[in-house]
């Protein structure tokens, strides 16, 4: 699959705004164990799967756990989660790097990190 930086980031923010101890990605949309707010409906779910795999990989998210029926509980960021997220948090920030990051597609996260790098700085 592909690597989309926008998804990821994305399921970054869900996972932060989710006022409770876990978000729980049910197969056809995420919904926070608090609220019904479906926040990551405009991807396919294969693809959601994909990038919550890629950040606890690439530890940005405390452990994963996948159920029978594919339903997947997500922990919260770890700190280096928090500090990735930091890097791409501002919507202005994103805004303006978004045609730059998604024309150079890079293909992972270290990819993405060094080129945000080089932009922000």
């Amino acid at each position: 699959m592909k690597f989309n930086p926008e998804c990821l980031r994305d399921i970054l923010l869900t996972v932060e705004n989710c006022p409770g101890d876990y978000l729980y990605y049910w197969t056809e949309s995420p919904v926070c164990e608090d609220t019904n707010d479906p926040p990551l409906d405009k991807y396919p779910c294969v693809e959601v799967e994909f990038h919550i795999n890629l950040a606890e990989k690439s530890g940005y998210l405390e452990s994963t756990k996948t159920y029978i029926s594919n339903d997947i509980k997500i922990g919260q960021l770890t700190p280096e989660g928090y500090a990735f997220l930091d890097s791409i948090r501002s919507d202005t920030l994103w805004n303006r790097l978004k045609p730059i990051i998604l024309s150079a597609v890079p293909g992972s996260i270290p990819a993405l990190i060094d080129l945000l790098s080089k932009q922000i700085h």
